[in-house]
Order: C-alpha cells, then sequence, then structure tokens
C-alpha cells in the first residue's frame, strides 16, 4: 500500500507559511453558556460566535453536546447490529487493509472507510447528528481562545496521530491510532483527536452538489498545515477512505 496515494486523496497540499494569525472567537451573549446535560461519551460545549478561518463566514454557534472520541468501530458496530447502519468496507486502498471494519486489534480504533451517508445514518441512530464545519472549527481553535491547533498554538510533534515531524508513533505504524490515545492534544474541554488520526466528515455541503467538507487531518498526513484548525476539504459524498471518518454532536 502506497501512501502518498491515499494522502493526495485527501488533498494533502505542500508544505506552507505560517498561517496569519487567526481572528479571536468570541463567546455568545445572548446563548446560554452550555446544554442543560450531556450523554455519556459527549462533551458540553458553549455557544459563541467565530470567522471562519478559511471562507471567512461568520458563525453563531449555539451550545451542544459533543463527542469526546471519534467514533469507533465498536461504536459503530451496535449501529450495524440493530439493522441501522451498514458495514464499513472502503474501496480506495489494496484490498482494504487499512479499514479499520473486521480488523482484529482495532475495534478501539475510530471507524473509518465509511461515506456521508453511512455517517449521517450512525448518529441518527444515536439521535444525534454530524457537527456543522463551523461547530467542528469552534472546538478545534479552543472556543475563545482562537488557537491553531486544539491544544493551542505548540508544533504538533507527539500531540496528534500522524506522520510528520516529531511523531511519536513507530516507523512500522502503518493505521489509524486508538480513539484517544493522544491526551496531549485536548482541546480546553477535553475533546481528542480533534487533529490527527482520521479526517472527520460534517454537515456542511460544500460549493459542488454531492459534496461534503471534511475536517482535521489525519494519519496519513505529514503536513503540519493539514492538521490547522482552519484547515478544510471537499469531499465527494460517496468517499469511502482509510482516512475519513466522523464523530456526532446533539
Amino acid at each position: 500500500m502506497k501512501r502518498y496515494v491515499l494522502v493526495a486523496l485527501l488533498g494533502c497540499a505542500p508544505a506552507a507559511p505560517p498561517p496569519a494569525p487567526i481572528a479571536k472567537a468570541q463567546p455568545s451573549a445572548s446563548a446560554p453558556a452550555k446544554p442543560a446535560s450531556c450523554p455519556n461519551g459527549m462533551v458540553a460545549v458553549p455557544g459563541g460566535k467565530l470567522t471562519l478561518g478559511k471562507t471567512k463566514v461568520e458563525a453563531t454557534i449555539a451550545p451542544h453536546c459533543y463527542d469526546r472520541l471519534e467514533v469507533t468501530v465498536t461504536a459503530y458496530k451496535a449501529c450495524v447490529d440493530a439493522g441501522k447502519c451498514t458495514a464499513a468496507h472502503g474501496a480506495d486502498d489494496d484490498d482494504h487493509k487499512l479499514c479499520n471494519w473486521g480488523r482484529k486489534g482495532f475495534e478501539a480504533h475510530p471507524i473509518n472507510c465509511v461515506n456521508h451517508a453511512q455517517a449521517t445514518a450512525y448518529c441518527a441512530f444515536r439521535a444525534a447528528r454530524l457537527p456543522t464545519e463551523a461547530e467542528f472549527e469552534w472546538s478545534a481553535r479552543g472556543y475563545e481562545r482562537a488557537s491553531i491547533y486544539p491544544w493551542g498554538d505548540e508544533k504538533i510533534e507527539a500531540r496528534a496521530c500522524w506522520i510528520g515531524p516529531g511523531t511519536s508513533l513507530p516507523e512500522e505504524h502503518d493505521g489509524t491510532c486508538e480513539a484517544g490515545a493522544f491526551p496531549s492534544g485536548a482541546n480546553p474541554k477535553g475533546i481528542l483527536d480533534l487533529a490527527g488520526n482520521v479526517w472527520e466528515w460534517t454537515s456542511t455541503p460544500a460549493g459542488k452538489p454531492g459534496f461534503f467538507i471534511d475536517r482535521g487531518g489525519g494519519f496519513l498526513n505529514a503536513v503540519a498545515s493539514r492538521l490547522l484548525a482552519t484547515d478544510r476539504n471537499e469531499v465527494k459524498e460517496a468517499q469511502q477512505s482509510t482516512s475519513l471518518g466522523f464523530r456526532c454532536v446533539k
């Protein structure tokens, strides 16, 4: 399996100069501080306002509950077993070797090789939904702190599951990491893997029909700019990539 093929598939760009400062986000004066309560495994996220770093769209974020971890293989299997989701078999790598569905020892890893409809169906199974692009960036930037990565402005190094400089992954690493395996990469509310591991579907349509925005960077990325809290891809809704998963909000 050739890594560069999968990286290219998700639009990996060449190294770029350091990003310009991001406009500070502001707490929303009219929104309550946080949801009344959140289910187990979800984190209460405050409301606020921000200007998205790439598109410059101004967004108001309502308080909501956000999955602390990317959806795992075990969690997704519960939906399949209930007849509400379909198995996650991708088609973009050699013999699906890096698709985690049915891969022994990968039950605690994020589910990958799921298209947009599969991710949407899973969240509906939990009476939840996919996050919007603005909701993802709000948490990935650390809310009003507006950092360039979820944990702050420090270099990525060993704070995320990726193959770039300073990674703690062994040379033989060939796949995703367990969900939540990098606690030093948490955002201020303790949400993990908002940078690295798998890119994440959002509910936000892209600029052309049949495409949606994904966010967060993945384990095959080696360029720091791909893990920025403001970075984004436009991905065809039928895409089933080994570097693409999701989480839910409600």
